[in-house]
């Protein structure tokens, strides 16, 4: 999950505002055993909000304005089947480190 936030900071000398976008990102979660997916978006969101209070805390003036968009990106996971065979490149076929067991 990353959270881009629009951020701002006012200048005391000038008085001017300054504004950038930074962006917050949470770890990646694995999801094989079908775990229930609103704890795991809770538990991504609260680290990212986290990270945020974090980065406002640190004494860099900077003060949070607005979200600007939320990215989650979700992979399907397709392991291989046992019938699945992948050839070598011949550079790795002739190391006798690596074996590549074929289905007959």
């Amino acid at each position: 999950m990353v959270l881009h936030c629009r951020m701002e900071k006012t200048n005391i000398k000038t008085g001017e505002v300054e504004s950038h976008l930074k962006a917050f990102q949470s770890e990646i979660e694995i999801n094989l055993e079908g775990k229930n997916t609103d704890e795991i978006y809770s538990e991504m969101l609260k680290t990212t909000l986290e990270r945020l209070a974090t980065f406002q805390r640190s004494g860099t003036n900077w003060i949070f304005r607005s979200v600007v968009n939320l990215d989650i990106h979700t992979v399907k996971y397709k392991p291989l089947k046992v019938s699945s065979y992948i050839p070598l490149p011949e550079a790795l076929k002739c190391k006798t480190a690596i074996i590549n067991l074929k289905k007959y």
